[in-house]
């Protein structure tokens, strides 16, 4: 089924406080669901009745798809590293397969890294040695990885 071509209506309206009953039943995809703020849409979506798949390489997401689909939600983990494409496309085909409208109507890309996590984008190089060839990882996870959600 080809999607519909998109029409820009202006800006969104970002006073409106959002209905949370209008994504029931609705088919939802987060990336980086299994801590932090993806976690909390992963639960904020299941409590207001969506179906959700959610994708990470912590596989702490199998915890809490089993936690709350015993709670009755509807929701699928993927281990997914999301700068793989292939990875990610296997996450869009499980949601799509397994939602009960056989789509997918929201994608929230919301995995990403910083320098927190170790990687280090700037290394202060040698002044008087060669250059050192940067580590990517952070472009990779949050550029990379967003464009390929």
């Amino acid at each position: 089924m080809p999607l519909p071509q998109y029409t820009y209506n202006g800006p969104i309206d970002h006073t409106i406080i959002p209905n949370r009953h209008n994504v029931k039943g609705k088919s939802v995809i987060i990336t980086g669901g299994a801590n932090g703020m993806g976690e909390t849409c992963v639960r904020a979506f299941v409590a207001a009745g969506a179906f959700v798949t959610f994708g990470d390489v912590n596989a702490r997401g199998k915890d809490i798809e089993k936690e709350l689909n015993a709670n009755g939600a509807c929701c699928t983990f993927v281990e997914c590293d999301i700068r793989d494409w292939n990875q990610q496309k296997a996450m869009f085909e499980t949601a799509k397969s397994q939602s009960p409208s056989k789509s997918v109507d929201i994608v929230i890309a919301n995995a990403g890294i910083s320098r927190s996590s170790g990687d280090s984008l700037w290394n202060l190089d040698d002044p008087n040695g060669e250059p050192v060839k940067p580590n990517l990882n952070i472009v990779n996870v949050n550029l990379k990885g967003s464009f390929y959600t």
